[in-house]
């Protein structure tokens, strides 16, 4: 609250909250980075990502605004999005690293799409499971340790309720 920070992550209901309780804190704030702007169209969250943005396009009308970054890897249709916010759109076709995806099946097999373009599946040996906890993490921590082990950065995604079950992204 007194502004002695770096860089603050925050969801957008957190961030909106702030905003409201102290409003002097957004002219300390130099950029704002929106990760998956494309929430503003989900009935759970968009209102608030959506009154988020609009508090931010107010403060530029008043001259105080800071930099806004909204970044989105699967919006597709803009719809307009970027005129509303008064943005410029930077679209990218190919992306930059390849992503792997796929299925880790029962059997510590992962059946995957090749990224080699030719969209054929392949399955091959990966990891064996640990079996410690008798849950997701019995297959998670091995395959991220061998994600790691081999260089990869990894971010793990825990289970949620539209998501069951934990997610693990590798980027090469």
């Amino acid at each position: 609250m007194r502004g002695q920070y770096d860089i603050c992550l925050m969801t957008y209901e957190k961030c909106a909250a702030l905003a409201l309780r102290a409003p002097h804190i957004l002219d300390a704030v130099g950029t704002i980075v929106v990760d998956e702007v494309q929430m503003i169209v989900e009935p759970s969250r968009g209102a608030n990502l959506e009154f988020l943005l609009t508090l931010l396009r107010v403060r530029r009308e008043r001259g105080s605004e800071p930099q806004t970054i909204a970044l989105s890897a699967v919006i597709g249709d803009t719809n307009g999005l970027e005129r509303w916010l008064d943005a410029r759109l930077l679209r990218r076709e190919r992306r930059p690293v390849p992503l792997d995806e796929g299925v880790l099946r029962q059997d510590g097999s992962f059946r995957y799409l090749a990224t080699d373009g030719d969209g054929a599946e392949r399955l091959e040996p990966f990891i064996q499971a640990q079996y410690v906890r008798g849950s997701s993490q019995d297959w998670v921590v091995p395959l991220v340790q061998k994600l790691v082990d081999a260089g990869e950065q990894v971010i793990v995604f825990p289970s949620d309720k539209v998501h069951p079950g934990a997610r693990v992204v590798a980027a090469r």
